[in-house]
């Protein structure tokens, strides 16, 4: 590597998919392994946080699997559908989406009229019988952006099993041999469907995302030549603070630029032993002061905001604050152990840890969860969790007295109609084994014997009135 000068068209990137040809992308194991199983026409799915370079890693293997004569597509699901899409719309917009990406000559809605009296999948295998026809070389198919399925209105545990089923056709039909599929997103099997082991993801290729290493980053080092005089000394204490993260690490080394760039000399004269303590400074003024006001592209709100707006919030700050606790890495069996988790199943205990890793607060290590760098802790600290967990109890408890409050109205109500004479009538959906329909029969009952008796005393009163009248006249 020339570490004579920077390339006059070098830059940092913070946030966003980098080029395949971008000189600050940093290549990891995750490439090496994604790209041969890839090769290997293996089924892959890369689920991890986000801004952890998941589209990145996706565009530079299509760029290497394209010099190799392989055909690939890619279908953002974000463009699929919404909550008011219909499971027909949805997957004819994948077919659509398919048929856009690779150019084929084909107009997919009428072909799915044609086909209308097929289920979906039935169709969607048919319209990728009649795509592997038109597309001669092997494909694969990249459907980015998963977890965006996580908010339709219906569950897609037919379309993973539609995955399923043409890997498994490859032993019979070696047609389907030449069609690979890579899913990415910010999920897990967990989430997307009830049985992930029904669908691929029990044959597939699991990729692991993990934070650069000290001997992959030179490609980051080359950016900082013109600036200090030391450029892996500085990024040594970047990762100190990031461990590698691919955000914090660009950003960081963006912030180290822009700050030499903006001395008088345009560059800083560092003396060995002291880049340490000038990152140190970097960090603290541009990232922990006011880090809410200074997020900017949003990353550590990001996290926050995954942490604490979960259905099972509670649940995960508990299990973060075991982690904060624990001296070493938090494994299963600690996770076991805890009193808020005994009862939980462990299918339930593997669904919670890989949410808590999808916030990208953690990471999984083969000992157990930790947290995943020093920036994190500086800013998710023990400190922090206090206060949000007592924010938690002040809302629930607000919730529970809401709930009260209610409930004693209601009473209150019932109980005032009562002393009134009103009938009082339920109008709660009750258990059938209850007393509760008895009580609306009986009111029923006791309006019709009102009635009877009231058309009963209007028929006496007009007899005895046209009686009367009668016996005056004739006397």
């Amino acid at each position: 590597m020339n570490w004579d000068s920077k390339p006059v068209d070098y830059r940092y990137q913070v946030g966003g998919s980098l080029g395949w040809d971008a000189l600050s992308y940093v290549v990891r194991q995750a490439d090496l392994d994604f790209l041969q199983a890839l090769r290997d026409g293996e089924f892959c799915y890369v689920f991890n946080a986000r801004q952890m370079g998941k589209s990145s890693l996706r565009v530079r293997a299509m760029r290497e699997l394209q010099l190799q004569g392989v055909r690939c597509g890619v279908i953002d699901a974000t463009l699929l559908g919404s909550q008011l899409t219909t499971p027909e719309q949805w997957y004819a917009s994948f077919a659509c989406s398919v048929a856009q990406s690779f150019e084929l000559d084909i107009h997919v809605p009428k072909w799915w009229r044609d086909h209308e009296a097929l289920s979906v999948i039935a169709r969607l295998t048919a319209f990728f019988e009649f795509f592997l026809e038109q597309v001669s070389d092997p494909v694969v198919i990249f459907l980015d952006e998963i977890d965006h399925t996580l908010g339709l209105p219906f569950a897609l545990d037919d379309f993973f099993v539609f995955l399923r089923a043409i890997y498994d056709r490859r032993s019979s039909n070696p047609t389907f041999q030449r069609i690979t599929w890579a899913l990415l997103g910010v999920t897990t099997p967990y989430d997307l469907m009830n049985d992930p082991q029904a669908s691929g993801f029990n044959l597939g290729r699991a990729i692991s995302l993990t934070g650069f290493k000290e001997h992959e980053v030179f490609p980051l080092a080359q950016g900082l030549v013109d600036y200090v005089p030391q450029p892996m000394n500085v990024l040594r204490e970047i990762l100190r603070w990031t461990n590698g993260q691919p955000f914090l690490t660009q950003k960081l080394c963006t912030l180290a630029a822009k700050a030499c760039e903006s001395s008088i000399q345009g560059k800083l004269l560092l003396p060995p032993g002291t880049e340490g303590y000038w990152v140190d400074q970097l960090v603290h003024t541009h990232l922990l002061q006011d880090w809410e006001v200074k997020d900017n592209p949003e990353h550590l709100r990001t996290i926050r905001d995954r942490l604490l707006q979960s259905p099972r919030s509670p649940s995960l700050l508990k299990l973060y604050a075991s982690i904060l606790d624990s001296r070493k890495p938090f494994g299963m069996q600690e996770i076991l152990d805890e009193p808020n988790t005994e009862n939980l199943a462990l299918k339930d205990l593997n669904s919670l840890t890989l949410e808590f890793s999808l916030t990208g607060l953690v990471e999984r290590t083969n000992e157990g969860l930790v947290v995943k760098n020093r920036l994190y802790q500086e800013i998710f600290s023990a400190a922090w969790l206090e206060q949000q967990q007592a924010l938690i109890q002040v809302i629930m408890a607000r919730r529970s007295d809401r709930e009260n409050l209610q409930l004693a109205e209601g009473n209150r109500r019932k109980l005032a109609d009562r002393r009134q004479g009103n009938p009082v009538i339920y109008l709660e959906p009750t258990d059938p084994n209850s007393t509760e329909p008895a009580k609306k029969q009986s009111v029923a009952g006791s309006r019709k014997r009102s009635m009877r008796i009231l058309l009963v005393g209007l028929a006496i009163g007009f007899a005895i009135g046209f009686g009367l009248a009668w016996w005056l006249r004739s006397h």
